[in-house]
């Protein structure tokens, strides 16, 4: 029994069905080397020479686009037939990921919200620690300062230098005990959700450019001529570069005539 494997079909076996393939390529190929003997165009003669060499090879390369697509048709077929089963899939898919996108997106710009609200606490009531630490430390040393001018004194009574004393030490204690006193920690509450798969979802910041809606239309080009925002002579926004500009600078985009906003989108990460 034969047991050898048929050799897989080639683009030379698959062209073996089209019998004036090879005749095409031939004739193409003489073209493409006859192209150095064409003359330089001087009289009417060299013109329709090159004329006619030029008619000829556009007729070869319909010949071969056509023949190229009947050649091509059964695989075009199924390989459109697959990227159709697929694509039907993807884009339910897509459908779904927007489902889920509005469930959650609001959620996480809650977080994100409270998140932000969270910090800004925390840097607050360090202020203030620092603040309070900052008073006591100059009260201690104006307390020291009289206590030494009293001990310094040679009128002051030893109930005064005493008293004074004791004040002094008092802040030095209440000093001591602020600075080793740490604000009550405010930790945020992480901005990303974990999936009961593994997986995380987290906003990522999505800064984009769009005309300044107080400006009118005509105040706007005006405000971008001369800068690359602005297409030549077409006077259209290049939102590609200003969107990458508002990308780079986020809050601090300075551009007149558009303004930068943030629109975050939502990222998911399956953990491996």
């Amino acid at each position: 029994m034969n047991t050898e494997t048929a050799a897989p079909p080639t683009i030379y076996t698959n062209m073996q069905q089209f019998p004036e393939s090879a005749a095409l390529r031939e004739a193409a190929q003489a073209l493409i080397e006859a192209v150095v003997n064409m003359p330089e165009v001087s009289n009417e003669e060299d013109a329709s020479k090159v004329s006619e060499f030029m008619a000829q090879c556009k007729h070869q390369h319909k010949s071969l686009d056509k023949q190229r697509l009947d050649a091509t048709e059964g695989a075009r077929t199924i390989v459109g037939n697959i990227n159709a089963e697929y694509k039907g899939f993807q884009d339910k898919l897509t459908g779904a990921i927007a489902s889920a996108d509005m469930l959650l997106k609001p959620y996480m710009l809650r977080k994100q919200q409270e998140s932000a609200a969270a910090e800004q606490e925390r840097e607050e009531q360090e202020r203030q620690h620092r603040e309070e630490e900052a008073n006591r430390s100059y009260a201690a040393h104006q307390l020291e300062r009289q206590q030494a001018e009293l001990e310094a004194s040679t009128e002051a009574s030893d109930e005064d230098i005493a008293d004074a004393r004791e004040r002094a030490d008092a802040a030095r204690h209440d000093l001591d005990a602020l600075s080793t006193r740490a604000p009550a920690e405010v930790i945020p509450e992480s901005k990303d959700v974990t999936g009961t798969m593994g997986s995380k979802t987290g906003l990522r910041d999505n800064w984009m450019a769009k005309r300044d809606p107080d400006m009118s239309d005509e105040d706007v080009l005006t405000a971008l001529l001369g800068t690359p925002y602005l297409k030549g002579i077409d006077e259209l926004i290049d939102f590609k570069i200003a969107n990458a500009t508002a990308k780079s600078k986020k809050d601090k985009f300075d551009i007149p005539g558009l303004v930068a906003y943030n629109d975050p989108q939502l990222v998911s990460r399956i953990s491996r």
